[in-house]
C-alpha cells in the first residue's frame, strides 16, 4: 500500500518537497495551508503592488498542475500534530492520517513590542494577505515610514515610491547593510536610495507609533526624539522560524525545528525544511538556520 504524505505549508520548501516526492512515488500527497489555495512566489509580491505583474502571475504553476500531479490542496489551519497516532488535526475538526509528515511552516515577521504596532496601517510584507492589506492601507496615503534596513525594507520603500508616496526609511545601523557591504559600497547604495526620493535615516530606531484617534497611524516617534507624520508604517525588522505547531506537539526545537542532515526531526517519520528548520550541526558554510525565502 502506498504511503500517505501530509505537508504543512505551501511555500517554496513545501511545494518543492511535494514535487520531488511525486517523482519518486505515486502515493497520496496532501498539502495543507491556510494562507492561499495555490503556491505563489513571495518574492514577487512587490511587483504585483507596483503593477508589473497581475495577481495570477504570482503563481509559478498553472492551476491544473496540482490535479495533473495528484497533489491534494487543503486551505485550512493545522492546529495539532499527534506524532504517536500519526495524525494532523485541522481547524475544521477533521483529522488527516499520515505515514510521513513534512513541516514547511516558514517564518513570521519579528516585532519588538512597540506601542501602537497594533494600529491599522502597521504591517510587514510576508503573506498574500499582507499585499491585500497594503493595497488598502496605502490608498490615499501621502507619507509612509519603513522600519528596518534589510532587503524587505528596501523593497517596501520601492513599492511605496512607485505610487509617489513619500518614504522615510529608519535604519538603526551606522551604514546601510554594513554587515554585508564595505563602507564605500554602503555609501554608494545610500546615495542611490536617496536619489530615488527616499529619506534614509541611519542610527535611528522606532520608539512608538501614534494613534490618529480612529485606530490608524498619525505619526511615528524615533529614538532621536523626532515625530514624523505618516499614514502607513512598514515593518521590515527580520523574520523568525514559525515553530509553534511543532513545539506544542513535543517536537524538539531551538531557534527553529531541529533537524538532522537528512531533514528528520526528533519525531518518527516527521521532517522539516525551509525557513522553519534548524540544522542540529552547522552546515559547511556556518549556518544552522537558512532563511532564504522571507
Amino acid at each position: 500500500m502506498s504511503e500517505r504524505t501530509v505537508i504543512i505549508g505551501n511555500g517554496i520548501a513545501g511545494i518543492t518537497a511535494a514535487r520531488f516526492l511525486r517523482k519518486a512515488s505515486d502515493g497520496p500527497i496532501t498539502i495543507v495551508s491556510a494562507e492561499t489555495t495555490h503556491h505563489f512566489a513571495r518574492t514577487a509580491l512587490m511587483y504585483a503592488y507596483m503593477g508589473h505583474l497581475d495577481r495570477n502571475d504570482l503563481k509559478p504553476f498553472e492551476d491544473y498542475f496540482w490535479k495533473k500531479n495528484n497533489l491534494e490542496l487543503r486551505r485550512e489551519y493545522a492546529t495539532v500534530i499527534e506524532t504517536e497516532a500519526r495524525e494532523v488535526h485541522l481547524a475544521s475538526g477533521e483529522r488527516l492520517g499520515y505515514d510521513r509528515l513534512g513541516l514547511a511552516t516558514g517564518s513570521r515577521p519579528v516585532r519588538y513590542d512597540w506601542p501602537g504596532q497594533h494600529l491599522s496601517g502597521v504591517q510587514g510584507l510576508y503573506k498574500m494577505q499582507d499585499l491585500d492589506a497594503m493595497e488598502q492601507s496605502t490608498h490615499g496615503v501621502r507619507h509612509a515610514v519603513v522600519v528596518g534596513g534589510g532587503l524587505i525594507g528596501i523593497e517596501m520603500a520601492e513599492m511605496l515610491r512607485s505610487r509617489r508616496i513619500a518614504v522615510t526609511f529608519l535604519v538603526r545601523e551606522t551604514a546601510y547593510m554594513d554587515f554585508l557591504f564595505s563602507d564605500d559600497e554602503s555609501a554608494m547604495i545610500h546615495r542611490q536610495i536617496e536619489r530615488h526620493g527616499v529619506d534614509l535615516r541611519l542610527k535611528t530606531e522606532l520608539v512608538r507609533i501614534e494613534d490618529d484617534g480612529a485606530g490608524g497611524v498619525a505619526a511615528v516617534h524615533t529614538s532621536d526624539g523626532e515625530r514624523i507624520e505618516c499614514g502607513f508604517v512598514g515593518i521590515a525588522t527580520g523574520v523568525k522560524p514559525r515553530i509553534e505547531l511543532a513545539e506544542a506537539s513535543g517536537i524538539e526545537t531551538g531557534r527553529g525545528i531541529l533537524i538532522e542532515r537528512n531533514f528528520k526531526t526528533s519525531a518518527l517519520n516527521v521532517y522539516a525544511a525551509g525557513d522553519c528548520a534548524e540544522f542540529r550541526t552547522p552546515l559547511s558554510h556556518g549556518g544552522t538556520v537558512e532563511q532564504l525565502w522571507y
